[in-house]
């Protein structure tokens, strides 16, 4: 598992249908430079929030 904390701004998303879903892709294209955006379930999440 990687560390959450490493990042300054991320941006968790679950699940990850991007694969078979282009709007959800161009969800993650939208989002501003510097801005982690990465698919992760609830073990990361638990780690970024503490």
């Amino acid at each position: 598992m990687q560390d959450a904390r490493s990042y300054t701004r991320l941006w968790l998303f679950w699940p990850d249908y991007s694969a078979e879903n282009p709007l959800q892709r161009m969800v993650r294209r939208a989002f501003p430079p510097g801005l982690d955006v990465r698919s992760g379930g609830l073990d990361l999440v638990l780690v970024a929030l503490r």
